[in-house]
């Protein structure tokens, strides 16, 4: 595709909050196959809605053209699932899509794991079901641990990421009446409010990583030593 032979400037962003395994290490410095000129930024120390919005800033100060997340205890199932997310991006951009985030699918790391792939429901918001009609699938909120950002979703007001769970007093000071979320759901319902569509990749598969292990498949595992 056109993409590959250009002078893509792709930044991955690394927001943590810890401690990172050896699993995501090897998977990142080692298996995970990137595209040519890729560079990558890390930040800690804040909160996660902070180190979001910081990271962005400097990659879009680097002139990005391409902007990825990938959480520090996110591991795609194989090497080439970033190249596959970016070929989907650029596919669905040439067809006119007005994709704003794409996101391969992992679990929440719950008792009882759901899809980080969401639409709203009465009440609230409820996951997708694993099997669905299309590989690539339009939703409402994705988490943004293995995604692809379109950089111009930036041009939008600050600020782009927003923690409110516990904290909606600054949801309100900015007069916006949108209850408690996490920041990915912010951002994810800001982008759409913008024109922008939230969409998920089913066959880029992801496993979750932490005290347990929550599988590409849903399963709980033991993290391996």
């Amino acid at each position: 595709m056109a993409w590959e032979q250009s002078n893509l400037k792709l930044y991955i962003l690394i927001p943590h909050l810890g401690s990172v395994t050896v699993e995501w290490c090897k998977m990142f410095f080692c298996d995970l196959i990137k595209p040519p000129n890729t560079r990558w930024l890390f930040g800690r120390g804040a909160p996660i809605d902070v180190t979001r919005e910081m990271l962005v800033e400097d990659a879009l100060k680097n002139n990005a053209s391409l902007i990825a997340f990938i959480d520090s205890d996110v591991v795609p199932d194989h090497p080439d699932a970033l190249i596959k997310l970016i070929r989907y991006y650029y596919a669905l951009r040439n067809r006119g899509v007005n994709v704003g985030v794409i996101s391969g699918l992992y679990w929440a790391k719950k008792p009882n794991p759901v899809l980080c792939a969401f639409r709203k429901v009465k009440g609230g918001y409820a996951p997708i079901a694993p099997k669905q009609p299309s590989n690539i699938v339009e939703v409402d909120v994705v988490g943004l641990g293995f995604s692809i950002v379109n950089p111009d979703v930036f041009s939008m007001p600050k600020p782009w990421f927003l923690w409110t769970q516990g904290r909606k007093y600054l949801a309100e000071k900015l007069g916006e009446d949108i209850g408690e979320m996490s920041e990915d759901f912010y951002f994810c319902e800001k982008i759409r409010k913008h024109g922008w569509k939230v969409l998920v990749c089913l066959d880029v598969k992801c496993a979750h990583i932490g005290m347990i292990r929550i599988n590409s498949d849903g399963t709980v595992s033991s993290m391996r030593v």
